[in-house]
C-alpha cells in the first residue's frame, strides 16, 4: 500500500472511530448526570473513538509512532477518563 493511501485510510479510521465513539457516548450518557462518575463510561467510550486511528496507526507503522504529540494527548484524556 502506498503511503498516501495508507495515511489516507488513518484519517478515514480516525474519523469512523471519533463518530462511533461519539454515538456510543450519547447511547450510554445516563439521564441523571450529576451523580459523582455518571459520565465516566461515557467519556471513556468516547475517548475509545478518538484512539482508534492512533491504535490503527501504531499496528501498521509500529509502536514507534506512540511518541507522536497527537497521540499522547489522546492518550492523556483517555487515562483521565479512566481515572475518574
Amino acid at each position: 500500500m502506498l503511503k498516501s493511501q495508507s495515511d489516507s485510510l488513518i484519517g478515514h479510521i480516525g474519523v469512523l472511530g471519533a463518530v462511533l465513539g461519539l454515538i456510543g457516548g450519547l447511547a450510554l450518557m445516563p439521564v441523571r448526570t450529576q451523580p459523582a462518575g455518571a459520565l465516566s463510561w461515557s467519556g471513556v467510550v468516547l475517548a475509545m473513538g478518538l484512539l482508534a486511528g492512533a491504535a490503527y496507526d501504531m499496528g501498521v507503522r509500529g509502536i514507534g509512532r506512540a511518541i507522536r504529540a497527537e497521540y499522547l494527548i489522546m492518550l492523556q484524556s483517555f487515562i483521565s477518563c479512566c481515572s475518574i
